[in-house]
């Protein structure tokens, strides 16, 4: 091999060898978590029934090991579509089904940093503050939150934009929401608590239109909320490790309508399951009042206008496989007020569907498989 032949097969390598580490190098930064699961959902006397499928994605890019782009994208497909074929809160939509597909539901910059364990995002995120009891994970912020710890036992964060929440066959609901939260860690590894203080401001121009048109008409999110009126939420609660494996928590909701503004809850479990660590499961028992206008949402963890008792438990057979099965023995607080804000936990045409201490037993059971 003469000279410059030699020179340009040194050279071919060492490109080939740079963008073979660059592929390694943008490979790394790269990083994603998805879960697939399958879904029974029934509700006893409404005779509400979701067999579907469930897939979530999330997707992230790393730019440094400060800054990151993440989003998260969420399929959702019944495998029955008949007029009783709804999700348990009641939601029903055109042609008598509910699949919808929420591409990039979430879709924002997060930035972390050690001072104070300093923590931006901006863009559109998920936020569960405190319990989950008033703002669940249907509802995205589009807008900015900045968490920091003052000191190591003390995490506060602050949240504000615009409270959004995807309507299938409908848009984005879009109203003015602000949250202040602090979680203080009382007894290290073992005991918490937490207040959220959020704010939330209808917005009747974009209010969702299709799915939910008539009940709109009829005086609901805006009739309910006043077109520039403000409803604030108080959350508060603890948790705490118990020995013999147990652990317990619980929370107090109110918000600052004038009635039927309160809820509790209270759960016990035993176990811990963990979907990448076969043989682990837990068992609980729950107690939930959720009182109509207490909540924002009624996609959450627990149905506002019902309270009851749930025995539930979660196992994991094998790595990044998980089963739920619950058991809700619940009843209707009042008799339902079509309206309520955010949606109504039977109906959105006016009519009223059930009443005060009605039994309505539910029932879930879901696989779900993990990859990451």
């Amino acid at each position: 091999m003469n000279k410059k032949s030699a020179i340009l097969a040194l050279t071919a390598a060492l490109c080939a060898g740079s963008a073979a580490n660059a592929a390694d190098s943008l490979g790394d930064r790269f990083h994603y978590f998805g879960i697939m699961g399958h879904r029974y959902d029934h509700m006893k006397v409404e005779g509400r029934t979701d067999t579907s499928f469930v897939g979530i994605l999330q997707l992230g890019f790393k730019v440094n090991d400060h800054i990151s782009f993440e989003t998260q994208s969420e399929l959702h497909k019944q495998y029955r579509q008949t007029e009783e074929n709804q999700n348990l809160n009641g939601s029903s939509f055109p042609d008598d089904k509910s699949d919808w597909t929420h591409l990039f539901e979430n879709a924002y910059v997060n930035a972390n940093w050690d001072v104070a364990k300093l923590n931006v995002k901006a863009g559109r995120f998920t936020y569960i503050p405190a319990y989950g009891m008033t703002h669940g994970d249907y509802l995205y912020v589009s807008g900015a939150q900045v968490g920091f710890s003052p000191i190591d036992q003390v995490r506060l964060t602050l949240t504000g934009g615009q409270n959004t929440n995807y309507v299938p066959g409908g848009t984005f609901a879009s109203m003015g929401y602000m949250a202040a939260e602090a979680a203080v860690t009382v007894i290290p590894k073992t005991t918490n608590v937490k207040v959220a203080f959020q704010r939330n401001q209808s917005n009747r121009g974009l209010a969702p239109a299709a799915a939910y048109a008539g009940y709109i008409a009829s005086g609901g999110l805006g009739g309910v909320y006043g077109d520039n009126a403000y409803i604030n939420y108080w959350e508060g609660g603890f948790d705490t490790k118990l020995p013999m494996n147990l652990s317990f928590e619980a929370a107090g909701i109110k918000s600052s309508y004038d009635d039927d503004n309160k809820g509790v809850y209270a759960q016990l479990k035993y176990g811990n399951a963990i979907p990448f660590v076969p043989g682990t499961f837990d068992i609980y028992a729950a107690y939930h009042n959720l009182q109509a206008n207490s909540i924002m949402y009624n996609d959450l963890r627990y149905y506002k206008n019902m309270k009851g008792v749930r025995f539930g438990a979660h196992y994991t057979p094998m790595d990044s496989v998980l089963i739920t099965a619950w058991y809700d023995v619940a009843k209707y607080i009042e008799s339902d007020n079509p309206l309520q804000p955010g949606g109504n936990s039977l109906v959105q045409d006016g009519s009223t569907a059930c009443f005060a201490g009605q039994k309505d037993n539910m029932f879930r059971l879901q696989v779900d498989f993990f990859f990451k």
